[in-house]
């Protein structure tokens, strides 16, 4: 049987689950408007960055499944390893698009030539950021606050 503080862990690990799902869903947003904005999506090529976003995405689902299975500090810390890596991604991509001109190799090798003369990577990258760096941070530190509690 769970203790009272077992259950409130095993709570805040879905909220914290729940939060990664919703930025992941979030994170696609541009992935369904492409799609939507698409004649028929089943033969339209896809441009780079979508396949780059649904990959990313792909990783939090991964992680979210994981960290419902397995409610644990471990799987907390991983999960904040793992969204600190999409975060500096997201952080990475914002400096690139902010410093890249319009024609460099990779704006146009991710097909982001119109989108980046009007200055929407470096928007959405910042956005994103914005939503996984608080993530990132409850998650460590709800992990640090267990470890440390285990310990005494």
């Amino acid at each position: 049987m769970l203790s009272e503080v077992g259950l409130v862990r095993i709570e805040i690990v879905f909220w914290l689950a729940l939060a990664s799902l919703s930025t992941m869903l979030i994170s696609l947003t541009p992935v369904v408007r492409e799609w939507m904005h698409s004649g028929d999506p089943l033969t339209t090529s896809w441009d780079r960055w979508i396949y780059l976003l649904l990959f990313l995405a792909m990783l939090q689902s991964a992680y979210v499944i994981h960290l419902i299975q397995l409610p644990t500090g471990f799987s907390l810390r991983m999960g904040g390893i793992i969204s600190l890596a999409t975060a500096s991604l997201y952080a990475l991509g914002l400096a690139f698009f902010l410093f890249a001109p319009v024609e460099s190799g990779g704006v146009v090798w991710l097909d982001l030539i119109d989108a980046h003369r009007r200055g929407i990577p470096a928007n959405w990258c910042l956005f994103m950021l914005c939503l996984y760096l608080p993530l990132t941070f409850y998650q460590g530190k709800v992990a640090a606050d267990w470890r440390r509690e285990e310990k005494l």
